[in-house]
């Protein structure tokens, strides 16, 4: 797949701003991966990354807005958001992933999910999503399938 606006990784850094896109990121790997351990949190910063990188609009163009896009990310479905908030310890482990996340893509070239911009867990769904049918995993890490040829 071919994205016409993709950034490259040493750009990425100069669209993360601290104030508005680390909370919301931190809380939606949390949200998103909570019981996938440290790699599983890992793979799901790389997977918001890689939208990021790909500046497609219906996915947003910068961390803030890709992880709070409606739709995309189930810890942000008013069904979840009451079942998730994490203790302070929960969100300094979700943090630490997060950066370690963070610095092992941007400045190490590590994507754990192998450019992948889709993922679900098998184990908390009733149906396979529509959009993975007839797809191939990419990469499997923990209880998550992940996909990179999703358009």
């Amino acid at each position: 797949m071919k994205y016409p606006n993709l950034i490259s990784r040493s750009e990425l850094i100069d669209k993360i701003w601290v104030t508005a896109d680390i909370i919301p990121l931190i809380l939606t790997v949390y949200g998103e991966a909570r019981g996938e351990g440290m790699i599983g949190m890992r793979a799901v910063t790389h997977v918001i990354l890689n939208r990021v990188r790909k500046q497609r609009t219906k996915w947003g163009t910068n961390i803030k807005e890709v992880c709070l896009k409606k739709k995309q990310f189930s810890y942000w479905n008013k069904h979840e958001l009451h079942d998730a908030r994490p203790k302070i310890r929960d969100f300094f482990d979700a943090g630490l992933a997060v950066f370690r996340g963070l610095h092992e893509y941007i400045y190490e070239g590590v994507d754990l999910t192998n450019g992948a911009t889709h993922y679900y867990n098998p184990r908390r769904v009733k149906r396979k999503p529509p959009w993975s049918i007839g797809k191939e995993p990419c990469e499997v890490i923990k209880n998550h399938k992940f996909y990179n040829d999703v358009a």
